[in-house]
C-alpha cells in the first residue's frame, strides 16, 4: 500500500512509519520544515512538503496513497493559548481529507484522545468502541471522522492516552509534568497513586538516575517503598487532599 502520513516524523508517526515501512509498504510523509524531509528520507520515506493549512495539497496526497494515517497536530498554536484554533486546523484537514476519499472504500485513521471519553461520561469502567463523544473540543474531529464511513470512507479514530510519550515528545501532559517538577523542586501525584516520588535531587537533563533509584517494571526501590508507606499512613488519618512533604527517611540499607 501507499500510506500517506501527517505528523510522520513526529513521536508517534517516527515508529509507526518505521513499522510501516518494515512491512513492506510505500509510505509519504508530510513534512514542513527540512529537518522533519531528512528524517523521513533517512528512514527510507518519501517527503511531500506542506502543513496541514495547504488543504489542496492534503488532498491531492490522499487522492494518490491507498491509505491515510492522520497523526500530525498543530501544537505550536496549542502552546500559545489558541486550543481552538489546533482543533479547527484539525477539523479542516479530516474534512478535507474526507473530501477527498469519499467513495473510495480507502481507510483513514484519525487520532484522539481517552479524555474524551470522561467527556462522554464514561466513569467507573473502561470506555469502549461503543462511547461516542457528545461533541465539543477535539470530539468535534473524532464525530467527523467516524461519519466519513456514511461517505464510503473506511474511517476510525485511535483514541491515544494522555501519557503516550517518546523522548521526541515536547508538548503532552507528560514533558508538562516533568517541567512542573524541576520548577517546583518536587513531583506531585494523587491520594493513593502508585509509585510516588517525594522530594529530593534531581538528576541534570541527560543524567542517569542513581542506581538505586532504578526501578523496572512492577518494582519500587527500598526508599520509594518507606516514603510510599508513609504517604499512606497520611492518607488514613486525613481524607483531605495535600501535597506531602518528604518522609524523613536515611539512605538505603
Amino acid at each position: 500500500m501507499r500510506v500517506f502520513v501527517t505528523g510522520a516524523s513526529g513521536h508517534i508517526g517516527s515508529p509507526v512509519v518505521g513499522e510501516l515501512l518494515e512491512a513492506g509498504h510505500e509510505v509519504v510523509g508530510l513534512a514542513r520544515s527540512d529537518a522533519s524531509a531528512a528524517k523521513l528520507e533517512a528512514a527510507g520515506a518519501e517527503v511531500r512538503r506542506g502543513d496541514l493549512e495547504d488543504l489542496d495539497g492534503l488532498k491531492e496526497a490522499a487522492t494518490e496513497a491507498d491509505g491515510v494515517l492522520h497523526l500530525a497536530f498543530k501544537h505550536d498554536l496549542m502552546q500559545t493559548g489558541d486550543m481552538e484554533g489546533a482543533i479547527a486546523a484539525d477539523l479542516a484537514a479530516t474534512q478535507a481529507f474526507g473530501d477527498a476519499l469519499a467513495g473510495t472504500d480507502k481507510p483513514f485513521v484519525n487520532t484522539g484522545g481517552t479524555l474524551m471519553l470522561a467527556m462522554a461520561g464514561v466513569s467507573g469502567r473502561a470506555g469502549t468502541e461503543e462511547d461516542g463523544s457528545p461533541g465539543g473540543h477535539r470530539g468535534d474531529v473524532e464525530n467527523a471522522t467516524i461519519a466519513l464511513a456514511d461517505r464510503g470512507v473506511r474511517s476510525s479514530i485511535i483514541r491515544l492516552s494522555p501519557l503516550v510519550h517518546s523522548d521526541l515528545d515536547h508538548h503532552g501532559f507528560g514533558p508538562i509534568l516533568i517541567g512542573i517538577a524541576r520548577d517546583k523542586g518536587f513531583a506531585g501525584y494523587p491520594r493513593r497513586g502508585h509509585q510516588p516520588l517525594a522530594r529530593g535531587p534531581h538528576p541534570r537533563r541527560g543524567e542517569p538516575l542513581p542506581a538505586r533509584d532504578r526501578v523496572g517494571p512492577g518494582r519500587i526501590a527500598p526508599a520509594r517503598r518507606r516514603r510510599r508507606r508513609c504517604a499512606d499512613a497520611r492518607d488514613r488519618r486525613s481524607d483531605r487532599p495535600r501535597h506531602r512533604p518528604p518522609c524523613p527517611v536515611g539512605p538505603d540499607r
